[in-house]
């Protein structure tokens, strides 16, 4: 879900409700979420009747929190402070001290009594989902897009596309910039080869899905690391990239096409 809580939020969010009727709903906002502000449009009079708020659940990489860049990031901060329950992932990885360290990062925020669970490779509990929602709204909280950085999110909906097949957004904010690509679902994507051009992209976040010639895959990469997801169904190829150097995936559209075909 893209960042900026609005009415772009609210029609992709009320095309879901009517269109699919879901009996949850798990809302992951993108890289640079602002997690008050969707709580905020999530908290309005239009969805009084139609949402009841669980937990809001934040990952927290305690390895992280020794590098400035992240613990004194506002936004970084914001997504601290409004977590029911704080999720310490990757914790297989942290050095002895390391949790330690997330705990005194959370009393210098003034988090208090929220449960920090330690997890390793992505093994959340679903009980955890099912605690309150203690947030509620500031008064300095606007349901409306009260900040300009413009980053956007190409996980939303379909926009109308051209007659190439596919479509590009960039965007920037709070010093990251994101470029994302949709492609028509008749683009088919050669598996190696996206694989290898995925891992070339020096980002902090890569989120995708692709039709490719050895089915449909999802892919996530983080930290350098990729993981894969084979999908049953989907109505499009999508990539979102995030990162503070956007001249790192320079080349990304012109790989991205010279690995496909369409069909």
């Amino acid at each position: 879900m893209c960042c900026t809580a609005g009415l772009p939020m609210q029609m992709a969010l009320n095309q879901l409700i009517q269109r699919a009727k879901p009996d949850r709903l798990l809302i992951e906002p993108t890289g640079l979420g602002h997690p008050q502000e969707v709580l905020a449009s999530l908290r309005s009079a239009e969805y009084s009747d139609v949402i009841q708020l669980q937990a809001t659940m934040t990952l927290v990489d305690a390895r992280k929190l020794s590098d400035p860049e992240y613990a004194t990031d506002e936004t970084y901060q914001q997504q601290v402070s409004v977590a029911d329950c704080i999720i310490a992932h990757k914790s297989d990885l942290y050095e002895a001290d390391e949790l330690q360290q997330l705990d005194t990062y959370l009393a210098q925020l003034q988090v208090t009594g929220r449960p920090v669970y330690p997890v390793a490779h992505g093994q959340l509990q679903l009980q955890w989902l099912d605690a309150p929602c203690h947030w509620q709204p500031q008064p300095e909280v606007d349901v409306e897009p009260s900040h300009s950085h413009g980053h956007g999110d190409v996980f939303a909906a379909t926009p109308d596309m051209p007659a190439e097949g596919y479509l590009r957004k960039d965007n920037k904010g709070d010093g990251y910039f994101s470029s994302g690509w949709i492609f028509q679902p008749d683009f088919e994507f050669d598996f190696i080869t996206l694989e290898s051009i995925l891992m070339g992209i020096d980002a902090e976040r890569v989120k995708g899905v692709f039709i490719t010639d050895e089915g449909i895959f999802a892919f996530n990469i983080v930290d350098g690391l990729m993981s894969s997801t084979a999908l049953d169904e989907v109505y499009d190829s999508r990539i979102e990239v995030i990162g503070r150097d956007p001249s790192a995936w320079q080349t990304l559209e012109s790989d991205l096409l010279a690995a496909s075909q369409r069909l």
